[in-house]
């Protein structure tokens, strides 16, 4: 395993075991924290008696497009993550593209098999 795909996923799993078990909804936290997600979404599915079902709902959407995108256009989902690194390095980066990045990486944690 490269040492970068043992970075990211040693960032993923901490940052999962460190919000533990806090109920967020917020939709940039769900898409970050993809086991969260998972979990307020098969809550939604049972009982949508949550008012942010449906901000749960629109984040699973997403989160699954992206994965698709990832499984379908890895190549090109990587050189986006490098494009916005590389911006993220040169300091020339938007709160927005910080966050796509965040999301991005979110994606590649979730959706990786090592």
């Amino acid at each position: 395993m490269s040492f970068k795909k043992h970075l990211l996923k040693i960032s993923f799993l901490s940052t999962v075991l460190l919000t533990g078990c806090h109920q967020h909804t917020d939709y940039f936290y769900l898409m970050t924290h993809p086991i969260t997600l998972q979990k307020e979404y098969a809550d939604c599915e049972i009982s949508d008696t949550s008012k942010d079902c449906d901000e749960i709902r629109r984040a699973h959407s997403d989160f699954t497009d992206l994965l698709d995108q990832r499984r379908m256009h890895g190549e090109d989902f990587g050189k986006e993550i490098i494009a916005l690194e590389t911006q993220m390095g040169s300091g020339q980066v938007t709160q927005e593209q910080k966050d796509k990045l965040q999301i991005m990486l979110a994606v590649v944690g979730a959706s990786s098999t090592d």
